[in-house]
Formats: structure tokens, C-alpha cells, sequence
């Protein structure tokens, strides 16, 4: 059995929070969750076909995992937020890597496009990775915090309001323009060593007897043991 939560609304208590809206009092109330159990589904009945076909995959990839090696070159296609994410989390946890990224444009400096400063907003988990990877401290000066979320459904009954107060943290979570939080992983994939290269467009995935690698449009052929897309 596989545990659920569902939310109930909590009724009117020492709880309950009133605010404005257009002129009248509403109550909005505090959720609580509540477990309960619904049944974890039979993978070997007909109609799953595709849970079965998942869980015969997984046996046979552990079945020949004592026979792979650890990867000594990793190529990743993609120099964006996700590939040098990729980047920098494999230079952190596995010692010894020669990385590679490639990006099809050069990487842009200076002030970008008043029109065009699209921001991430990062939950704490995602800024305690940061900080483990070694980017965070540089972006603490361009972080706008989050002190408080609502969560409703507009038309429907229940709401709820979480504080960063009701958790004991100073934020639940930070908003960053992603030109910052591109510009501080980009530092970070240089002082850990990894190789970028821009532009460099690629045309061609590789899989043969020489290994996984990728060609680019002017024909270069780059091999790795690994090879990650992360180009969008």
C-alpha cells in the first residue's frame, strides 16, 4: 500500500486568517493534509504494459551493471542552465572527469536585454545544490526572497498561506534573473575545469563501435563515455 495526502480544510479556529478582497471580509482557512492508503497496481496484470516493459528494462540494466565502467569523459550538448547544472553537479560528485560543454552561440556578457530578463524562481533545495556546487555565495547580492506563497484554486472552496515564519527559515525560496544565474555557473564551470566550447553547433549524434560521441557541422568528431543532450 502506497500512502496519499489530500488536504482538508481546517474549520474556523484560532487559525483563521481574514483578508480583504474588493470591499468584504472572505475567511481563508488553513489546510491541514490527512494520509490515507489507495493500492500500489498489480504490474503483471494485462494493460500494463508499459510498467512491465519498464520493470524487465530495470532488471536487465542491473543485471549488467558490474560490467560497466565508471565514465572518464563526459561531452554535454547544451551550455545552458541545465547543461552547466549537469556540469557542475558531475565535476562536484565524481573526481576525475574530464567534462566538456558544447553551446551552438557564443555566451553573451554585459547587460542584457531590458526586454528580455526572464527570472527562476528556486525552492530551498534547489539553493542548498547551489550552494553545495560552489555558486550560491556569488548570487546572494541578486536574490529576491520569497516570504510567503498563497495557494488557492480560483472559483473553488480552500486556501492556505505559508510563511517562511511558519518554517523557522528566512525565505521560502529566491527569484534570480537567469542571466545571473547563468553568468554565476559559467564562473563556476571554469574554476572546476571544465572545457566550454562556443559556439560549436553540433549535427550528428555518434553511436558505433567507437563509442558515444557527437559531429559538429564543420565534420569535428568529439567521443566521450558519456555523452548528455541538455540543448532545450
Amino acid at each position: 500500500m502506497s500512502a496519499a495526502l489530500r488536504a482538508v480544510p481546517t474549520l474556523p479556529s484560532s487559525l483563521t486568517k481574514r483578508t480583504l478582497s474588493r470591499g468584504n471580509k472572505k475567511r481563508h482557512h488553513r489546510l491541514r493534509a490527512v494520509a490515507g492508503d489507495f493500492p500500489t497496481p498489480d504490474l503483471d496484470q494485462p494493460g500494463n504494459a508499459n510498467y512491465q516493459e519498464a520493470k524487465a528494462l530495470s532488471a536487465r540494466i542491473a543485471a549488467n551493471a558490474s560490467g560497466v565502467r565508471e565514465p572518464q569523459r563526459v561531452v554535454v550538448v547544451g551550455g545552458g542552465l541545465a547543461g552547466l547544472s549537469f556540469a557542475i553537479a558531475l565535476a562536484n560528485e565524481v573526481a576525475g572527469l574530464e567534462i566538456t560543454v558544447l553551446e551552438a552561440h557564443p555566451f553573451r556578457s554585459g547587460t542584457p536585454n531590458p526586454l528580455d530578463t526572464r527570472a527562476s524562481a528556486l525552492n530551498l533545495h534547489s539553493v542548498a545544490q547551489l550552494d553545495r556546487w560552489g555558486v550560491w555565495p556569488a548570487l546572494l547580492d541578486f536574490a529576491g526572497s520569497i516570504e510567503e506563497i498563497h495557494v488557492s484554486h480560483r472559483g473553488h472552496f480552500g486556501s492556505t498561506l505559508m510563511t517562511a515564519s511558519d518554517l523557522g527559515a528566512p525565505a521560502l525560496g529566491y527569484v534570480l534573473e537567469n542571466h545571473e544565474l547563468g553568468r554565476a555557473l559559467l564562473a563556476r564551470t571554469k574554476e572546476l575545469g571544465i572545457q566550454i566550447r562556443a559556439p560549436l553547433r553540433c549535427s550528428n549524434l555518434l553511436v558505433d563501435g567507437a563509442g558515444p560521441g557527437v559531429e559538429s557541422e564543420e565534420g569535428e568528431q568529439l567521443r566521450a563515455d558519456l555523452v548528455l543532450l541538455a540543448a532545450g
